[in-house]
Protein backbone atom coordinates (compact mmCIF):
# COMPACT_ATOMS: atom_id res chain seq x y z
CA UNK A 1 0.00 0.00 0.00
CA UNK A 2 3.14 2.08 -0.35
CA UNK A 3 1.09 3.66 -3.49
CA UNK A 4 -1.59 4.84 -1.57
CA UNK A 5 -4.22 6.94 -3.35
CA UNK A 6 -5.69 10.30 -2.12
CA UNK A 7 -8.82 12.25 -1.86
CA UNK A 8 -10.52 14.66 -0.84
CA UNK A 9 -12.89 13.90 1.87
CA UNK A 10 -15.30 16.18 3.80
CA UNK A 11 -14.53 18.32 6.52
CA UNK A 12 -17.63 17.48 9.44
CA UNK A 13 -15.66 14.58 11.45
CA UNK A 14 -16.96 12.05 14.60
CA UNK A 15 -15.06 12.77 17.56
CA UNK A 16 -15.25 9.36 19.56
CA UNK A 17 -14.53 9.39 23.09
CA UNK A 18 -14.65 6.39 25.51
CA UNK A 19 -16.35 6.98 29.21
CA UNK A 20 -15.68 3.90 31.78
CA UNK A 21 -13.54 2.43 34.42
CA UNK A 22 -10.16 1.66 33.33
CA UNK A 23 -6.77 3.32 32.18
CA UNK A 24 -8.70 5.68 30.36
CA UNK A 25 -7.57 9.34 31.10
CA UNK A 26 -9.95 12.24 29.79
CA UNK A 27 -8.32 13.68 27.53
CA UNK A 28 -7.46 17.07 26.18
CA UNK A 29 -9.81 18.38 23.06
CA UNK A 30 -8.73 20.11 19.95
CA UNK A 31 -12.10 20.93 17.91
CA UNK A 32 -12.53 22.59 14.45
CA UNK A 33 -15.14 25.09 15.40
CA UNK A 34 -18.62 23.69 14.31
CA UNK A 35 -17.16 20.62 12.59
CA UNK A 36 -16.61 18.29 14.80
CA UNK A 37 -19.25 16.25 16.74
CA UNK A 38 -18.72 14.19 19.86
CA UNK A 39 -19.43 10.80 20.02
CA UNK A 40 -19.46 10.06 23.99
CA UNK A 41 -20.00 5.92 24.44
CA UNK A 42 -19.15 3.45 27.30
CA UNK A 43 -19.29 0.01 27.21
CA UNK A 44 -19.26 -0.71 30.76
CA UNK A 45 -21.52 2.03 32.49
CA UNK A 46 -25.29 1.47 31.74
CA UNK A 47 -26.68 5.10 32.75
CA UNK A 48 -30.41 5.93 33.41
CA UNK A 49 -29.83 9.47 32.78
CA UNK A 50 -26.47 11.46 31.22
CA UNK A 51 -25.89 15.13 31.71
CA UNK A 52 -23.02 17.34 29.98
CA UNK A 53 -22.50 20.93 30.36
CA UNK A 54 -19.82 23.27 28.61
CA UNK A 55 -17.97 25.70 31.16
CA UNK A 56 -20.65 26.85 33.77
CA UNK A 57 -23.17 27.08 31.61
CA UNK A 58 -26.75 24.76 32.43
CA UNK A 59 -27.04 21.17 32.30
CA UNK A 60 -28.25 19.36 29.20
CA UNK A 61 -30.36 15.79 30.02
CA UNK A 62 -29.42 13.03 27.65
CA UNK A 63 -32.14 10.20 28.81
CA UNK A 64 -30.54 8.01 26.93
CA UNK A 65 -28.30 4.46 27.58
CA UNK A 66 -24.98 4.83 27.10
CA UNK A 67 -23.38 1.98 25.65
CA UNK A 68 -20.90 0.53 22.49
CA UNK A 69 -23.71 0.83 19.98
CA UNK A 70 -25.53 3.82 21.30
CA UNK A 71 -23.51 6.49 22.60
CA UNK A 72 -24.50 10.14 22.73
CA UNK A 73 -23.88 12.93 19.54
CA UNK A 74 -22.90 16.37 20.91
CA UNK A 75 -22.44 19.45 19.35
CA UNK A 76 -21.13 22.29 21.43
CA UNK A 77 -22.62 25.70 20.49
CA UNK A 78 -19.36 27.02 18.79
CA UNK A 79 -20.66 30.28 18.45
CA UNK A 80 -20.45 31.34 22.16
CA UNK A 81 -16.86 29.75 22.21
CA UNK A 82 -14.06 31.55 22.09
CA UNK A 83 -11.14 30.67 19.92
CA UNK A 84 -7.63 30.07 21.74
CA UNK A 85 -9.27 29.61 25.48
CA UNK A 86 -9.49 26.63 27.24
CA UNK A 87 -13.02 25.39 27.81
CA UNK A 88 -14.54 22.72 30.18
CA UNK A 89 -16.89 19.85 29.41
CA UNK A 90 -18.37 17.78 32.14
CA UNK A 91 -20.43 14.96 31.73
CA UNK A 92 -22.35 12.97 34.76
CA UNK A 93 -23.48 9.57 34.41
CA UNK A 94 -26.14 8.68 36.49
CA UNK A 95 -26.26 4.61 37.09
CA UNK A 96 -29.44 2.45 38.05
CA UNK A 97 -28.25 1.91 41.41
CA UNK A 98 -28.18 6.08 41.73
CA UNK A 99 -24.82 6.50 41.84
CA UNK A 100 -23.15 9.01 39.43
CA UNK A 101 -19.63 8.97 37.70
CA UNK A 102 -18.30 12.45 36.03
CA UNK A 103 -15.72 13.19 33.67
CA UNK A 104 -14.37 16.64 32.88
CA UNK A 105 -12.63 17.05 29.39
CA UNK A 106 -10.03 20.65 28.70
CA UNK A 107 -11.22 21.44 25.30
CA UNK A 108 -9.40 23.99 22.41
CA UNK A 109 -11.43 25.74 19.52
CA UNK A 110 -9.01 26.24 16.76
CA UNK A 111 -10.51 27.33 12.97
CA UNK A 112 -12.55 25.14 10.80
CA UNK A 113 -10.57 23.67 7.77
CA UNK A 114 -11.39 24.21 4.47
CA UNK A 115 -10.26 21.35 3.28
CA UNK A 116 -9.94 17.44 4.05
CA UNK A 117 -7.80 14.75 2.45
CA UNK A 118 -7.17 10.37 3.09
CA UNK A 119 -5.32 8.02 1.22
CA UNK A 120 -6.33 4.79 1.59
CA UNK A 121 -4.07 3.51 3.82
CA UNK A 122 -5.63 6.51 6.54
CA UNK A 123 -3.43 9.17 6.46
CA UNK A 124 -5.05 12.51 7.02
CA UNK A 125 -4.28 15.71 5.55
CA UNK A 126 -6.08 18.98 6.90
CA UNK A 127 -6.31 22.31 4.84
CA UNK A 128 -6.37 25.82 6.65
CA UNK A 129 -6.99 28.25 3.63
CA UNK A 130 -4.88 31.27 3.09
CA UNK A 131 -4.92 34.22 0.77
CA UNK A 132 -7.80 34.66 -1.88
CA UNK A 133 -6.82 31.47 -4.17
CA UNK A 134 -7.98 27.66 -3.71
CA UNK A 135 -4.76 26.31 -2.84
CA UNK A 136 -2.07 27.96 -4.70
CA UNK A 137 0.85 28.25 -1.78
CA UNK A 138 1.44 25.06 0.06
CA UNK A 139 2.62 24.70 3.12
CA UNK A 140 2.77 21.40 4.43
CA UNK A 141 3.81 20.23 7.99
CA UNK A 142 4.03 16.60 8.25
CA UNK A 143 3.85 15.20 12.33
CA UNK A 144 6.98 13.23 13.93
CA UNK A 145 7.44 9.81 15.26
CA UNK A 146 4.19 9.13 17.06
CA UNK A 147 3.61 5.33 17.87
CA UNK A 148 1.25 6.14 20.36
CA UNK A 149 -1.02 7.90 17.47
CA UNK A 150 -1.76 10.78 20.24
CA UNK A 151 -1.87 13.65 18.12
CA UNK A 152 -5.07 14.03 20.11
CA UNK A 153 -5.00 12.21 23.23
CA UNK A 154 -9.15 11.19 22.59
CA UNK A 155 -8.32 9.47 19.32
CA UNK A 156 -6.17 8.64 16.59
CA UNK A 157 -6.49 11.34 15.11
CA UNK A 158 -5.91 14.61 13.99
CA UNK A 159 -3.59 17.48 13.54
CA UNK A 160 -6.02 20.29 15.65
CA UNK A 161 -3.59 19.63 18.42
CA UNK A 162 -0.36 21.34 16.83
CA UNK A 163 -2.50 23.69 15.37
CA UNK A 164 -3.60 25.07 18.84
CA UNK A 165 -0.26 24.59 20.13
CA UNK A 166 1.42 26.83 17.43
CA UNK A 167 -1.43 29.15 16.01
CA UNK A 168 0.40 32.11 15.92
CA UNK A 169 2.69 30.74 13.56
CA UNK A 170 0.33 29.36 11.63
CA UNK A 171 -2.66 32.43 11.75
CA UNK A 172 0.22 34.63 10.50
CA UNK A 173 1.23 32.32 7.63
CA UNK A 174 -2.31 32.39 6.31
CA UNK A 175 -2.52 36.20 6.79
CA UNK A 176 0.41 36.08 4.25
CA UNK A 177 -1.21 33.97 1.64
CA UNK A 178 0.15 30.70 2.87
CA UNK A 179 -1.93 27.61 2.74
CA UNK A 180 -1.19 25.65 5.81
CA UNK A 181 -2.05 21.97 5.67
CA UNK A 182 -1.13 19.22 8.90
CA UNK A 183 -0.74 16.23 7.95
CA UNK A 184 -0.86 13.03 10.19
CA UNK A 185 -0.06 9.16 9.55
CA UNK A 186 -2.42 6.53 10.23
CA UNK A 187 0.59 4.71 12.15
CA UNK A 188 2.93 7.04 13.40
CA UNK A 189 5.22 3.99 14.72
CA UNK A 190 6.18 2.17 11.81
CA UNK A 191 9.29 2.79 9.83
CA UNK A 192 10.24 6.20 9.27
CA UNK A 193 11.27 5.50 5.58
CA UNK A 194 7.70 3.87 5.25
CA UNK A 195 6.11 6.94 6.39
CA UNK A 196 8.51 9.20 4.22
CA UNK A 197 7.21 7.38 1.33
CA UNK A 198 3.64 8.48 2.03
CA UNK A 199 4.75 11.84 2.39
CA UNK A 200 6.34 11.72 -1.47
CA UNK A 201 2.53 10.12 -2.13
CA UNK A 202 0.99 13.26 -0.40
CA UNK A 203 3.36 16.21 -2.24
CA UNK A 204 2.56 14.07 -5.28
CA UNK A 205 -1.16 14.72 -4.88
CA UNK A 206 -0.95 18.55 -3.74
CA UNK A 207 1.13 19.10 -7.21
CA UNK A 208 -1.69 17.64 -9.23
CA UNK A 209 -4.54 19.49 -7.35
CA UNK A 210 -2.52 22.55 -6.30
CA UNK A 211 -2.70 26.28 -8.34
CA UNK A 212 -0.58 28.64 -9.03
CA UNK A 213 2.92 28.18 -10.05
CA UNK A 214 4.31 28.17 -6.00
CA UNK A 215 6.33 25.31 -5.12
CA UNK A 216 5.25 23.21 -2.00
CA UNK A 217 6.98 24.09 1.72
CA UNK A 218 7.75 21.21 3.25
CA UNK A 219 8.54 21.06 7.11
CA UNK A 220 8.73 18.00 9.37
CA UNK A 221 7.80 18.16 13.62
CA UNK A 222 10.60 16.53 15.66
CA UNK A 223 11.86 13.36 13.95
CA UNK A 224 9.05 13.90 11.05
CA UNK A 225 11.63 16.05 9.60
Amino acid sequence: MLNAQWQEIGTSTDLNIYMGTGNYADPQLFLRKGQHTLKLYSFDVISIQTKIKVNSGAWQNFNITTGAMNGISFVPDYNNLAMGKKHTLTVQLTQVNGTYETHTYDFYIVPPAQRRFKDTVGNIMILWQGGAQNLDDPFLIVEGFDPKDNTNPATEDYPEGYYAIASTLFNEARTKGADVLLMNYNDGGISLAENAIYVQNAVRYLNQIKTGISKIKLAGLSMGG
